[in-house]
């Protein structure tokens, strides 16, 4: 302290060391959000002193926003108090670390959470701003960066559809779109795909969204296999796509190159890159997604060749045929493989069918035997073939039951494979084996009336017996519209 006399006057002077302003930086988010509830951030960073107290204000438009409440982040995650006082589009934000642990210097991470709700107020494609101000007690003096809340609501939809296919065909996969809020000139996006299973036929062709486009292509991208780069704009010729319109916009043809798929196995089939640079005016930026599939499915082929079913008892020797059905080539020599449960039979030995019951000779062949247990091998050959179109076996297995411990009804698998020479490709079905622990029931024969000795009484009861399964038969044909003598025992 230095003393001045002026003038009679004893004048005090009362110098101190500079007071330096803290210095920093308070953040806003920028947030993106449709509908419902929304988070935004108050970051911080650069401070370049200690906080343990803070005090600012945030402002934001209640038309478009509505105030949900705030809570601690990670710089503050420990404090005692952090108070948020809303007034009607203004936020006083103000904290005090008490007993928790002060903001070291250096900082860089979320202060505190703000929470909202979006309304109606805010448009697609719209931005409400979140204004910063007042920095007080520790932040003081701290820059202050507004951040906002973007409505980021599709424009529409768009959509690759699903299709299933097989080996070697050529499917095509549609891109649609549907529920487009604004007009529609330009689009770009990728098409991904998986190239072990399919391949881009060709380039694509229009929509009926499209159909007058002068500018539609699908181009492989080079180095990306599995990916097509779709584009396509009306600017040299072609009608706008209006709001509310659906349909189809591009439609791509593939190749089905996958031999060894399985059978219902499923690939999948996305877009991405909307905002793709190769087409910078895209309308279809904001619009949902939603991802097709390729399914690799192949039509069951027909049934030639089928397995009988059978059933037996304990210790019982079964019949089981092998039958073709309705020849689609004449077969002069087959050879396939049948596989039958160890664990419920035993296999015997075979004997022709009726389609092959000639088939023997110096020049004919028909022969089973079994290299493995479980697994018959059946081969034939004869100079004459059976024609195109007949049915019936062509050789029958026979087993002996044996299975002490099943129960009744438990069944086991027949099956055909490895279906050779003029039977190759030829579309095979299994056989069951049905286990019983009773025999089926027999039919009663009609009773035999016993000869008496009297002439009459016989013919009586011969006429009363014929002449009831007459009526009756006649009773039946009447409701299945049949011949009413048809199967009536002599």
């Amino acid at each position: 302290m230095k003393q001045f006399r002026v003038s009679g006057y004893l004048i005090l002077l009362v110098l101190s060391a500079p007071t330096m302003l803290a210095s920093g930086y308070l953040e806003a988010s920028r947030s993106e959000a449709c509908s419902g509830s929304i988070s935004t951030d108050i970051r911080l960073y650069s401070n370049s002193g200690e906080i343990d107290a803070f005090e600012f204000t945030c402002v934001y438009n209640p038309s478009h926003l509505s105030f949900t409440g705030c809570s601690a982040a990670l710089l503050t995650a420990t404090w005692d108090s952090i108070d948020c006082v809303d007034t009607t589009g203004t936020i006083v934000v103000s904290a005090a670390a008490g007993t928790g642990d002060a903001i070291p210097a250096g900082s860089l991470a979320p202060l505190l959470t703000l929470g909202f709700t979006l309304v109606s107020g805010l448009t697609e494609d719209t931005s409400s701003p979140l204004t910063l101000s007042n920095p007080l007690l520790d932040i003081a003096g701290y820059n202050l960066i507004d951040g906002s809340v973007t409505a980021t609501c599709p424009a529409g939809a768009i959509a690759v559809a699903s299709v299933s296919a097989c080996y070697l065909d050529t499917p095509t996969v549609d891109v649609s779109i549907g529920g487009n809020v604004n007009v529609i000139d330009h689009f770009g996006f990728i098409v991904n795909f998986d190239p072990a299973v399919l391949r881009l036929d060709s380039n694509c062709s229009p929509g009926d969204l499209t159909s007058d486009w002068e500018l539609l292509s699908c181009n492989p991208i080079e180095g990306a296999p599995g990916q097509v780069l779709v584009i396509g704009a009306n600017d040299y010729g072609g009608s706008r796509i209006g709001p509310s319109s659906s349909g189809t916009i591009a439609v791509l043809n593939f190749d089905v190159i996958c031999q060894d798929c399985e059978q219902y196995s499923a690939y999948g089939i996305t877009l991405s890159d909307l905002n793709t640079d190769s087409m910078p005016f895209n309308d279809l930026f904001l619009y949902d997604i939603t991802d097709g599939e390729f399914s690799y499915g192949c039509p069951p082929p027909p049934v030639d060749v089928a397995v009988e079913d059978a059933s037996g008892l304990q210790g019982q020797t079964i019949e089981v045929e092998v039958l073709f059905t309705d020849l689609p080539g004449a077969v002069n020599d087959f050879g396939f493989d049948v596989h039958y449960p160890t664990n419920m039979l035993s296999y015997s030995h075979c004997l022709p069918g009726t389609l092959t019951s000639g088939w023997s000779g110096p020049n004919s062949m028909l022969d089973c035997y079994e290299p493995s247990t479980g697994l018959i091998r059946v081969g034939a050959y004869n100079p004459t073939p059976i024609f195109i179109g007949t049915s019936g076996s062509v050789i029958k297995l026979y087993f002996t039951v044996d299975c002490p411990g099943c129960t009744d009804g438990q069944i086991g698998y027949m099956t055909l494979d490895r279906l050779v020479d003029d039977v190759d490709g030829w579309g095979a079905q299994y056989g069951i084996f049905t286990f019983l622990l009773v025999p089926p029931p027999t039919p009663t024969p009609l009773p035999v009336p016993a000869e008496s000795g009297g002439g009459i009484a016989l013919m009586v009861v011969v006429f009363t017996v014929l002449s009831l399964g007459l009526f009756g038969s006649r009773r039946s044909a009447a409701r299945s519209g049949s011949d009413g003598l048809k199967g009536v025992r002599p």
